[in-house]
C-alpha cells in the first residue's frame, strides 16, 4: 500500500504551508491535545443510505466502514439538506438551509446559472407543468464555513476531492482552507485514472487512481502536521458516475452478483470498495502517528444513491431498497444518508442513533468539538448533536425541511417537505400533499392524507410557514403547458421508452435510443401492426402498446412484481390499465388500473402461473390498454411510459 506518496508541486505546497503555519505563534499546539482534537470530514458522493455491509447490503464489502461503525455511533435517521449534491454541500459548509442561499439544485458545468426567482419574465416548455427558480452558481464569500471558523481558533484547514460549491475565485483556499487539491466547479470527475483532467489536480503518475491519490495526499498532510491540531475534508469524487473501477476488483463482483437482486452493478460496488479502501488507509495512517485517539472521523454522503444513469442506454447503478426514490427526489431514498462519528474516548463504540439529524447540523457540531465560539456575524440553522454523540437527552426535538422546486430525476416534480417527529409530508408545487409514518412505513407506500386530515394540515401549515420566512423562491404554473403532449425521452428525466426492449428482468429494461424517443400517440397506433406494437381485439377493438417476453415464466409459478409508469391522458374520459397478459395464468388477463396525472407512479403485482400452462406459456406480456376511440371522444392523444418492471420475490 503506498502512502504519502506526494507530487513535488503539492509536497512543495504542503511543506511552505506547515512551514509557514509553525513560524507563526499557535496557542493549541502547548495545549493538550485531547482538548482540541483533530478532525476528519469524510464525504461519499452519490452514496446511499444502503451501499454499506453495516447498513444492510448483502452485495457491497465494507469492512472498514463496518469497523468505523464498530468503534462509533451509526445514525439510522440522517439526513442530506438536499436530494442533490451542490445545495447539500453549501448547507455542509455553512451550517444554512440551502434555500437562504439561493442553492435549489446542483451547479452544471457550463451552464450559465440564473440566481432569480421564477418571475414572470421566465418561461418554460410546454412539457413542463411549473415554471422553476433559478438557483446559485456558487457560496458567496460572506457566507462563514466552518473552516474559517476552525482556521481563526488554531486550525490547519486543507480540502481534497470534490468542492461543487462554486469555480475560481469561490473555490476551497477562498473559503478557509489552507489547501485545496481537486476542488472546482467539478460536478464530476472528468477521469478516474491519471491523467484527470483536474486543473485542482497536478498528474503524476499515469494511470493512478484517483481517489487513491487524493488518500495519499491527505495521509502526507497528517504526517507534516501531526503535531498541530487539522480539519481535514476529503469529499470524494466516488461514488458518482462515470463508473470506472479497478478491473481485478470488477470480476470478483462479477461473481458474485445476483442480477434478480436490487444492488448488483460490479463497476458499482467495486467502487464503493474503494471509497472502504481509503478509509482503511486513514486509519492505519492515524494509528501509525499515534493520532488515532485524538481524532473525531465524520462520515456520510452528499444525497442518497443514484439508481441509473445513462450510458449509452440507461445502466442500473444501485438500490435504495426498502427506501423510496433516489438521488434527486425527495423522498428517503433522495435524502437519507449513512452517518457514522467515531470520537474514541467519547463516543460508545458500536452505539446507534434514531434521532433525525441534518446536513446542517455539521458546522455547530464541528465548533463544539474543537471547542469553538461561532462568529457572531453567522448564524447556523443546524443544532450540536454532540449531546447526541455522548448520551444526553438535552436534545429537543424538532422540524427538519427541505425545498426543492425543481425537476429532478425520474420525472420527480418540484416539491418541498417536513418531517416532525415519525411524520413526513411532501407538498409537490401544483399537484397534492402526500403524508407516510416513517416508523411504520419507510418505504413511503401509504399515504394516509385521506385518513388524517388534520395532521396534514398542522404539518402543511409548517411548512408553509418556513418557505416563507427563508423567502423561498417558489415555482408557479406554467401557461404554456400542455398535458396533451408527453415529452421525449431524454437523459435529465431517466424516462424509459416502451417500444426498445432490453433483454434484461431488472431496473432498465427499456432501453432508450433514437428511434425509442419517437412516441406513438393513440391515433397513430390503431390497427398500426406494422410496427409489431399494437393488437386490436374483435369485436370491440382495443389498441394494446406491449413488449413480449418479459418474465420467463418456466422457472417459478410465483411471483411478485413492481412496476413503474405514468400516463398522461384525460381521466375523465378514458380509464387505462395495465394488462398483463399469458395463457399461464389461472384465468387470462390480469387488468391493473393505474392513476392518470403525468407523474410516476409504483404498482405491485402478485401473480400466480398455472404449472399446466407454464411449458406452452412461458412469457409474460405487458403493456396498457385503452378504448379505440379515445382521440375522437377528447381530441388529445394519450401516452405511456414505462420505467421498470422488477421481478422482487418468488
Amino acid at each position: 500500500m503506498k502512502r504519502y506518496n506526494l507530487s513535488r508541486r503539492n509536497f512543495l505546497t504542503i511543506l511552505g504551508s506547515t512551514t509557514a503555519a509553525a513560524s507563526l505563534p499557535n496557542p493549541l499546539i502547548s495545549k493538550k491535545r485531547n482538548s482540541h482534537p483533530n478532525i476528519i470530514f469524510f464525504v461519499v458522493d452519490d452514496m446511499g443510505w444502503m451501499d454499506s455491509s453495516v447498513y444492510g447490503s448483502k452485495f457491497y464489502e465494507t469492512p472498514y466502514i463496518d469497523r468505523l461503525a464498530k468503534g462509533g455511533m451509526l445514525f439510522t435517521d440522517a439526513y442530506s439538506a438536499s436530494p442533490n449534491g451542490s445545495p447539500t454541500r453549501a448547507a455542509l459548509l455553512t451550517g444554512k438551509w440551502p434555500v437562504l442561499l439561493n442553492f435549489n439544485r446542483s451547479i452544471i458545468p457550463g451552464e450559465k446559472q440564473k440566481r432569480v426567482p421564477a418571475n414572470k419574465t421566465q418561461t418554460a416548455p410546454y412539457q413542463y407543468e411549473m415554471i422553476c427558480p433559478g438557483t446559485a452558481d456558487h457560496l458567496r464569500h460572506e457566507e462563514i464555513t466552518f473552516a474559517e471558523e476552525l482556521r481563526e481558533a488554531g486550525y490547519r484547514t486543507a480540502f481534497f476531492g470534490k468542492w461543487h460549491a462554486g469555480g475560481e475565485p469561490y473555490t476551497p483556499e477562498e473559503q478557509g482552507f489552507d489547501i485545496n487539491m481537486g476542488g472546482s466547479w467539478y460536478g464530476s470527475a472528468p477521469s478516474y485514472y491519471d491523467p484527470f483532467k483536474n486543473h485542482k489536480i497536478e498528474d503524476f503518475v499515469e494511470g493512478d487512481h484517483l481517489t487513491n491519490r487524493l488518500t495519499e495526499e491527505l495521509c502526507a498532510y497528517i504526517y507534516f502536521n501531526k503535531d498541530a491540531p487539522f480539519m481535514l475534508a476529503l469529499w470524494h469524487y466516488e461514488v458518482h458516475t462515470p463508473l470506472q473501477a479497478d478491473p481485478a476488483i470488477i470480476k470478483k463482483y462479477k461473481d458474485k452478483a445476483d442480477l434478480e437482486a436490487g444492488q448488483h452493478n460490479p463497476v458499482y460496488a467495486a467502487m464503493i470498495e474503494s471509497i472502504d479502501t481509503s478509509l482503511c488507509q486513514i486509519i492505519h495512517v492515524l494509528e501509525e502517528l499515534g493520532l488515532e485517539e485524538n481524532t473525531v472521523i465524520i462520515f456520510t454522503s452528499d444525497n442518497g444513491g443514484r439508481r441509473s444513469w445513462l450510458n449509452g442506454s440507461w445502466e442500473h447503478v444501485t438500490s435504495n431498497h426498502p427506501l423510496r426514490g433516489g438521488k434527486g427526489m425527495i423522498y428517503e431514498g433522495g435524502i437519507r444518508v449513512p452517518l457514522i462519528i467515531r470520537w474514541p474516548g467519547v463516543v460508545k463504540p458500536g452505539s446507534r442513533c434514531k434521532v433525525p439529524v441534518s446536513s446542517v447540523d455539521f458546522l455547530p457540531t464541528i465548533l463544539d468539538i474543537s471547542k469553538t465560539k461561532e462568529d457572531p456575524r453567522h448564524r447556523s440553522n443546524g443544532r450540536s448533536i454532540l449531546p447526541l454523540l455522548k448520551k444526553r437527552r438535552n436534545f429537543k426535538k424538532r422540524a427538519l425541511y427541505w425545498h426543492f422546486p425543481v425537476y429532478g430525476e425520474g420525472g420527480h416534480g418540484p416539491s418541498a417537505a417536513i418531517r416532525q417527529d415519525d411524520y413526513k409530508l411532501i407538498k409537490f408545487f401544483g399537484s397534492s400533499y402526500e403524508l407516510y409514518d416513517l416508523k411504520k412505513d419507510n418505504s413511503e407506500t401509504k399515504n394516509p392524507t385521506g385518513k388524517m386530515p388534520y395532521k396534514v394540515i398542522q404539518m402543511s401549515i409548517n411548512l408553509n410557514q418556513w418557505l416563507k420566512k427563508t423567502g423561498a423562491w417558489l415555482p408557479r404554473p406554467n401557461p404554456d403547458y400542455k398535458p396533451e403532449f408527453f415529452r421525449k425521452a431524454n437523459s435529465k428525466d431517466k424516462i424509459m421508452s416502451i417500444f426498445e426492449f432490453k433483454n434484461n428482468i431488472n431496473e432498465g429494461i427499456w432501453r432508450v435510443t433514437k428511434k425509442a424517443e419517437k412516441y406513438f400517440h393513440i391515433n397513430d397506433m390503431i390497427n398500426n401492426t406494422a410496427s409489431g406494437i399494437v393488437k386490436s381485439g374483435c369485436p370491440n377493438p382495443k389498441p394494446f402498446v406491449y413488449k413480449e417476453g418479459m418474465i420467463n415464466t418456466r422457472r417459478f409459478t410465483h411471483a411478485v412484481i413492481r412496476i413503474k409508469c405514468r400516463t398522461i391522458a384525460d381521466p375523465k374520459y378514458i380509464k387505462c390499465h395495465i394488462l398483463l397478459r399469458s395463457m399461464g395464468w389461472k384465468g387470462d388477463d390480469l387488468m391493473l388500473p393505474i392513476t392518470i396525472d403525468g407523474y410516476w407512479h409504483e404498482y405491485t403485482v402478485d401473480l400466480r402461473i398455472s404449472v399446466a400452462w407454464r411449458r406452452g406459456a412461458p412469457k409474460i406480456k405487458i403493456g396498457m390498454i385503452f378504448p379505440h376511440d379515445t382521440r375522437k371522444k377528447t381530441g388529445k392523444d394519450v401516452s405511456f411510459a414505462l420505467d421498470y418492471i422488477r421481478r422482487i420475490r418468488c
